[in-house]
């Protein structure tokens, strides 16, 4: 990885990196995608995918509620009640680590 990729992905995530960042995760970034080409060499043909754990998905199907008014006005209310502050089309909330 080099700076021109970490550049662009730190500017998707808009992450804000000093140049001592910048070296070190440059640094860590390398170590983690070489481990990754290592594990890619590893022979696969055999290992079975299908492993059967006995859990099972209890998750609830999505319904929309049709007394949920979406619409524009509302969500613009909605924002009015938040403390988010915009950056273009994304909201910057406080950081929850340090």
């Amino acid at each position: 990885m080099d700076n021109e990729e970490l550049n662009y992905l730190s500017n998707l995530a808009k992450l804000e990196l000093t140049d001592d960042e910048k070296a070190a995760l440059v640094e860590d970034l390398d170590q983690i995608l070489a481990y990754i080409n290592q594990l890619n060499e590893l022979e696969t043909k055999d290992v079975l995918l299908d492993i059967k754990t006995g859990l099972m998905n209890v998750g609830r199907v999505d319904e929309i509620n049709p007394d949920h008014e979406n619409n524009k006005e509302t969500r613009a209310e909605n924002l009015k009640q938040g403390a988010f502050l915009r950056d273009g089309d994304y909201f910057k909330i406080p950081p929850i680590f340090s």
